[in-house]
């Protein structure tokens, strides 16, 4: 008797791990899958809104040889001689 008790929790214990470890992979499918659905629904909501600033219709392309950025009376915070 006590022999069957102890092969049942055998069984048992080494049936649930196998049980469990690909329903616990499909959830995490079933997570990323859907995580990706809704990231890219937003995105195409995102693509849909209207632009602020449109060029215009007879624009040139931009062609940047070189660029550079400065910035002029500029105070932030790990600028020292800022006055706040």
């Amino acid at each position: 008797m006590f022999a069957a008790v102890i092969l049942s929790l055998t069984v048992m214990i080494t049936f649930l791990p196998q049980l469990y470890g690909p329903l616990n992979s499909l959830g995490w499918i079933y997570r990323a899958l859907n995580s990706s659905l809704v990231d890219t629904e937003k995105l195409l909501n995102l693509l849909d809104e209207p632009t602020e600033v449109d060029d215009k219709p007879d624009a040139p392309d931009l062609v940047v040889g070189h660029g550079e950025i400065e910035f002029r009376a500029w105070c932030g915070s790990t600028h020292t001689e800022c006055s706040f």
